[in-house]
């Protein structure tokens, strides 16, 4: 009990001041939220004013590329979203409408907007953590919600961004014969949100983040739909809702920043996201012009302080790199053209070391390394990536999934580890001078609008301490010869990535991460920050030869939660029992560590690097040598150690799949 306790102090990294401060802000907080709870009980907490109309937001009559979809995909996707079959977070495709048809609850009394849903239409079980068994209470208030052990309340988030009606819309566009049904399924898929998740209750209101993640889906969709039929916009009672539904969702966000006592990370920047979208789809008011005005300003604030000049995000993992970054660049999408010219000025050559980061760290199949967390978010989730597969197959490579049951003799499985509709994005924005990745046409044409850019490219410093190597050693070698019978090119140098202490040495048909976690610039509270320091990602020839193992859950099981960020799990030299950096093995440990590592960059050359890790009184160096015949791995340690290579038995591909780590599929 008293160790829990005094490794929870340490995993807050704060002086007794800063606590007391916090402590003292805690007694505010909680004064404020009784307030709050009591405004939301009266229905007085967001009251839209009568005269808010909405308008048509930046998509409006784009042409988008469809090229690239297939018909077999867009029937099969179309089909299940309409009968609201969805796979979310590894949970196979499961039908999520309502047992009983609508749920009534004790703070709703009769909806008018129930006479406008389709007589045949299926409501759809929003509050329900669906893998897990659990739902939610609705009648409680966004500041009341407990997520008890054993569910994940990213599972109805990740069913209330609504990410599925974009598609819908470019559906449409590519087989205009469903454009009917699906505008219809997009009303009736609004009206039951608004029904069933009224603002402020319930646990779809509990993350900003995600109300403005809703809110650009719903845009999107909108000026979709209303390209292809211009009759969606007379029709009063929906337009309203949707009106209500931005001022309420901004308002809301405007009012719960994630933004504490100055602290900010990714969810802040989907917070102005989630304003700037709700001014883009709004008719202009004072306070319309006072969200963009707010969130223009803080962007660029957060943009500094969120990304190091290196061009890394500060959150020590690589998929929310991608995911906080695509929130960047779609929030510049949405800034009216002078601001965003002005905006470029001031942060050009830390945009361009973004992509320049995105685009190095990038595999040769065009996925990432899972460094860090990984809960395979994105805001925008439009042209699928991924393959058919018989329920069967699916059922033997995923261990999640061996109680999946399926009407289907195939089913589609997507892999968000792929990063085509990221670069989509970023070449229509900025131009595709920008990387040689393989990019989705689809977000390339949607997002067109600026021009050329010139990337960053970094310069990798040579530098060289001397060092003592330590008592005890052992080395490695990783013949290419093993895995490949071409001869594997190896004319290039480290790059290196100081802030984020990263490192990649790649060709066109070697890649090789190393993590040397630098400390001199403290990692955003280790939120998102695994036992990986010293670890080596390797793929010769597209073959996964050093892997790291992913993510899986968060809360949901804290004990395969602290698995796959644990030392034992990566490929890193370890003393047997000793953990890189300690964390709790409860819920108050999921997103904290006690910071007991310290690093140093020793040495980097053209081929060769060496790196030091110090934790709780064990020394390691690791040598890393880029050779003719295969990746030399030498390390050395104060103590007896293993070099730990392999070393997991599972991999999980994205948040909620997990898969033997052998699996021939990954």
């Amino acid at each position: 009990m008293l160790k829990n306790v005094i490794l929870k102090y340490k995993s807050l990294h704060l002086p007794p001041h800063i606590l007391a401060i916090r402590i003292f802000n805690q007694f505010i907080y909680k004064a404020k939220k009784g307030k709050q709870i009591k405004q939301l009980k009266n229905g007085d907490y967001i009251n839209p004013t009568k005269n808010i109309k909405l308008k048509n937001g930046p998509f409006y009559q784009k042409e988008i590329n469809i090229s690239e979809l297939k018909n077999e995909l867009i029937d099969y996707l179309n089909s299940q979203y309409l009968n609201h079959f969805f796979d979310y977070l590894g949970s196979g495709w499961v039908n999520l409408n309502k047992n009983g048809g609508l749920k009534k609850f004790s703070i709703s009394t009769y909806n008018p907007l129930l006479d406008e849903i389709s007589t045949n239409y299926k409501f759809i079980d929003w509050q329900r953590d669906f893998k897990n068994d659990f739902t939610f209470d609705v009648s409680q208030t966004f500041l009341e919600v407990k997520v008890p052990k054993g569910a994940d309340v990213k599972v109805p988030w990740e069913l209330s961004r609504l990410q599925f009606l974009p598609r819908l819309a470019i559906f449409s566009i590519a087989k205009p014969k469903v454009l009917s049904q699906n505008i219809i399924e997009f009303k009736n898929i609004v009206f039951d949100f608004e029904i069933n998740n009224p603002v402020g209750f319930g646990v779809n209101w509990v993350s900003p983040m995600d109300v403005a993640i809703r809110l650009a889906n719903i845009g999107l969709a909108f000026d979709l739909f209303c390209t292809q039929d211009k009759n969606l916009k007379s029709d009063p009672t929906f337009c309203q809702t949707l009106a209500t539904h931005f001022y309420q969702g901004a308002k809301f966000i405007f009012n719960n920043l994630e933004n504490k006592q100055g602290r900010t990370g990714n969810h802040y920047i989907f917070n102005l996201v989630g304003l700037l979208t709700a001014n883009k789809y709004l008719q202009e008011s004072d306070e319309t012009k006072r969200w963009y005005e707010f969130a223009k300003y803080e962007l660029d604030k957060e943009i500094q302080k969120q990304f190091y000049q290196d061009g890394f995000n500060v959150e020590a993992s690589s998929a929310y790199h991608f995911f906080t970054s695509e929130a960047v660049f779609v929030a510049i999408y949405f800034l009216e053209e002078s601001d965003r010219l002005k905006l470029f000025q001031n942060n050009n050559s830390l945009i361009s070391a973004i992509i320049s980061a995105s685009n190095t760290i990038l595999k040769s199949d065009n996925t990432i390394p899972q460094i860090g967390d990984n809960d395979s978010g994105k805001l925008f989730n439009l042209t699928p990536n991924g393959d058919f597969l018989e329920v069967n197959e699916l059922k033997e490579i995923y261990l999640n999934l061996k109680n999946f049951d399926s009407l289907k003799n195939k089913e589609f499985d997507e892999n968000l580890l792929l990063q085509t509709n990221y670069f989509g994005m970023v070449k229509g924005l900025f131009g595709n001078s920008v990387s040689k990745s393989k990019a989705s046409t689809l977000e390339q044409s949607l997002f067109s609008i600026i021009g050329e850019i010139s990337p960053a490219i970094k310069a990798s410093k040579e530098i060289s301490n001397s060092f003592k190597p330590l008592k005890f050693k052992q080395e490695k070698l990783f013949l290419f010869a093993d895995y490949s019978d071409i001869k594997i090119k190896i004319e290039a140098k480290w790059q290196i990535f100081p802030n984020a202490g990263w490192a990649i040495f790649k060709t066109e048909n070697l890649f090789l991460h190393f993590n040397f976690a630098d400390e001199k610039i403290k990692n955003h509270g280790w939120r998102h920050k695994h036992n990986d320091i010293l670890n080596l990602e390797l793929e010769i020839v597209s073959k996964p030869v050093l892997q790291d193992p992913g993510s899986f859950v968060y809360t949901s099981n804290i004990e395969k939660r602290n698995y796959f960020r644990s030392t034992q799990v990566h490929n890193v030299p370890m003393v047997k029992g000793l953990e890189q950096n300690r964390y709790l093995n409860d819920l108050a440990g999921v997103f904290n560590m006690v910071r007991d590592s310290k690093t140093k960059l020793l040495e980097i050359s053209t081929r060769k690097i060496i790196a030091q890790l110090i934790t709780q009184n064990t020394t390691f160096i690791r040598c890393v040598e880029i050779k003719e015949e295969g990746i030399l791995v030498t390390d050395f340690c104060n103590r007896k150690f293993v070099q730990n290579f392999s070393a997991s038995e599972y991999f999980s591909p994205g948040y909620g799949k997990l898969t033997k780590a052998r699996n021939p599929k990954f």
